[in-house]
């Protein structure tokens, strides 16, 4: 008999906890990303290991990564000079894409000044 602990959290908490459908996780689990254990009556149950495991693929996926990419990491973690290159290449395209945002931003403050002070 597998032990659920008070840690182990069901397949709707988790969904909820990482704001993403009970569908991803199990589709996760079908394509090989998590090993997710079942209990007796074939319930899966996430262990803090297992949660480890999806908040690592949930940032992975918001930096941009595939899953192809994400499998390969989970798949080597021994890898570490290829790794670390890998997550450089991710950080500095999140760095662009962040400061397009704040121009943006910016441009859409400058207009919203704009249209403000013709209001006047």
């Amino acid at each position: 008999m597998k032990v659920i602990t008070e840690t182990s959290l069901s397949i709707s908490e988790m969904a909820e906890q990482f704001d993403i459908s009970a569908y991803t996780l199990r589709y996760y689990e079908k394509i090989g990303l998590l090993n997710v254990p079942r209990n007796d009556h074939q319930i899966r149950y996430y262990p803090d290991d297992v949660c480890q495991t999806v908040n690592a693929i949930v940032n992975y996926r918001k930096a941009g990564l595939t899953i192809a990419e994400i499998h390969h990491i989970l798949d080597n973690p021994d890898h570490d000079a290829e790794l670390i290159q890998t997550l450089l290449d991710t950080k500095a395209t999140l760095q662009k894409q962040v400061a397009d945002l704040e121009n943006t931003l910016s441009f859409l403050e400058t207009k919203i000044v704009y249209h403000r002070n013709r209001l006047k």
